[in-house]
């Protein structure tokens, strides 16, 4: 239920031998390393001078790798490298992009021409006293413009493509602004057209085209060069790339440190269960390091390392999203894992969307990462509570079928209709929000005697007799007066007189779990309209449209009911659970170790 307990730990080492400690912490990853501060005789260490050199090689590592990455070039072979190597194929590479930029500059340039010689126009002016323009337009509006060039008495010609078309208007320079005018009006675009120094339309696609086609061969040849260069050491460069990054993150760490004239002062924290590790650790090296533990003080916040299992992991994820638990107050990961599930169960609440949803999410959980994968298998997890409470609801694709009538266990089911029985929904979901709240409020009262707050335990634990006795007053009136007022009378005495305004919060905190049965009622509704437009025989050839609409809307409603139940569950219990007893704001325990092998996007 807590956090993992941590030791603050401080190593001291021989300036000579730290790189060896260092590597060393390293490949253990067990000790969160934070910035050194406190005596003024320890300084703030630089990182190693090496990190220059490092950084450098490292940098060019990424480009090469890029450059492979994005030719597609595979490994052949396991040769060695020199920087050079890495150098030249770089310099390759910029070459290459400069051709590249040329035969689009190219491109651009013989762009306007090929539409001209498709106009049929060979010959430009090349005086001032004659003045065109080329246009690109809709085939709608070229029409529209060519009326307005015969009223204006140009010139034109144009040509209609696949969706668009293009005019060429020309007339004499006093006709400048009656062609612009027109481009103005009709929304002609204008495209630039060079002048060619007396050359025809043909002849100046023909000298771009054998000026294209040299710098494609160039280009083609410089690519096979970098593939020839890069291919047989592109094994070692990947290896390599990662062992850069292991020794840039050990010389970069000792920035972290404190330093004397001799020696280097590594701060952080380790869970204690580790403490025995470290301790073997710094005694392999004990002629030249000593380590020392202590436990946090009083105003020291320890960074927070999680006690869950592995199935819970995603709902951790999704509790780190929304903040992560100070090291010394309650974890809510596992009540999560149970609690959440619950409610987008609840939700959902039908047993055919539910599969469709476990289905789905299962297929999504391996083809997603990160968040949105945690997500995924929040979801599957999720849908075993969609089926269960589709059979209470009774629930299948919005149809109530007979054959869902079933007794297990000497229970009937279904026991509630969402369509039918509105109010008993209603309160089952009050009832759901009560006990919610209730334990957040128990969790509050365990979080004060952990702290040896007794005052605020014995104040939550009042608000939790608050809520029973103001449930009492429904089966038996007078116990439940008297556990009220005690309680309501304990909540003033620890909190002030101030707190009697909250009770109308926590009422209004519960009230807000109906939430759950309203969202629910609202799916339940948009399936029962979609079935009303369920495909019949009748229909004929139509009712396969039918079908896919029926089945298409179906899922809008299924996606639609997930999406719902993970924000407004989510909502419930980040604003009303949470306020209850969790203050959130801790640092996640992040040790110095090795990482997983880095991928050069």
């Amino acid at each position: 239920m807590f956090p993992e307990r941590m030791l603050k730990v401080q190593i001291i080492t021989l300036k000579s031998h730290v790189e060896e400690i260092v590597a060393g912490l390293h490949k253990l990853g067990l000790v969160h390393i934070e910035f050194a501060n406190g005596d003024e005789w320890i300084k703030s260490a630089p990182p190693l001078g090496k990190i220059e050199g490092l950084s450098r090689e490292a940098g060019l590592v990424r480009e090469v790798l890029a450059i492979a990455k994005a030719m597609g070039i595979e490994e052949n072979g396991r040769e060695g490298y020199k920087r050079d190597d890495l150098e030249t194929i770089i310099g390759l590479q910029a070459q290459a992009n400069e051709l590249q930029r040329s035969i689009e500059l190219l491109d651009r340039r013989g762009e306007p021409l090929s539409i001209l010689k498709s106009l049929g126009i060979n010959t430009l002016p090349q005086n001032d006293k004659v003045y065109y323009e080329l246009f690109e337009t809709t085939p709608e509006k070229v029409e529209i413009a060519a009326i307005a060039c015969n009223k204006s008495d140009v010139d034109y010609e144009y040509r209609k493509e696949r969706g668009r078309a293009h005019i060429f208007i020309c007339g004499s320079g006093e006709d400048k602004e009656s062609i612009k005018e027109i481009a103005k009006e009709h929304g002609l675009i204008p495209i630039k057209v060079e002048r060619g120094a007396g050359e025809t339309v043909g002849a100046q696609l023909k000298s771009i085209g054998d000026a294209r086609a040299q710098a494609h061969s160039k280009l083609e040849a410089l690519k096979s060069e970098i593939r020839e260069r890069l291919s047989p050491i592109l094994w070692s460069i990947r290896r390599n790339y990662n062992d850069l990054q292991v020794e840039i993150d050990r010389a970069e760490v000792v920035s972290k440190f404190g330093q004397s004239e001799r020696l280097y002062f590594i701060n952080g924290w380790v869970r204690e269960r580790d403490r025995t590790a470290i301790e073997d650790f710094v005694a392999s090296h004990g002629s030249y390091a000593i380590a020392a533990f202590s436990k946090p003080h009083h105003n020291e916040l320890p960074p927070t390392s999680f006690k869950v299992s592995k199935g819970v992991m995603p709902f951790n994820s999704l509790l780190r999203f929304i903040a992560v638990p100070r090291s010394d107050e309650v974890d809510p990961t596992t009540l999560i894992a149970i609690t959440l599930p619950m409610m987008y169960g609840m939700i959902v609440g039908d047993v055919g969307y539910a599969l469709v949803l476990m289905a789905l999410s299962y297929y999504l959980t391996g083809k997603t990462k990160g968040m949105l994968s945690d997500l995924m298998k929040i979801t599957f997890i999720s849908s075993f509570w969609g089926i269960l409470w589709g059979i209470v609801f009774g629930e299948v694709f919005g149809f109530e079928p007979e054959w869902l009538r079933i007794t297990l266990f000497g229970v009937s089911f279904p026991l509630i209709s969402r369509l039918h029985g509105v109010i008993n929904l209603f309160m089952l979901t009050i009832g759901l929000g009560a006990v919610h709240i209730a334990l957040g409020n128990a969790l509050g009262a365990i979080e004060g005697v952990k702290h040896k707050d007794t005052k605020h335990a014995i104040a939550k634990a009042c608000w939790v007799l608050l809520e029973i006795g103001l449930l009492l007053l429904l089966f038996s009136p007078n116990a439940g007066i008297v556990l009220t007022l005690l309680s309501a009378g304990g909540v003033i005495a620890t909190e002030g007189v101030i707190a009697v305004i909250e009770i109308p919060g926590m009422i209004a905190n519960i009230m807000s779990y109906l939430r759950i049965a309203a969202v629910g009622l609202s799916g339940v509704i948009l399936a029962f309209l979609i079935n009303m437009m369920r495909p019949d025989p009748s229909q004929g050839v139509f009712m396969i449209v039918m079908f896919i609409v029926f089945a298409a809307a179906h899922f809008i409603a299924i996606v639609l009911a997930a999406f719902e139940s993970l924000v407004q569950g989510g909502r419930l219990h980040a604003v009303e659970f949470f306020s209850k007893f969790f203050k959130g704001g801790g640092i996640l325990f992040n040790p110095f170790r090795m990482k997983e092998n880095i991928e050069v996007e």
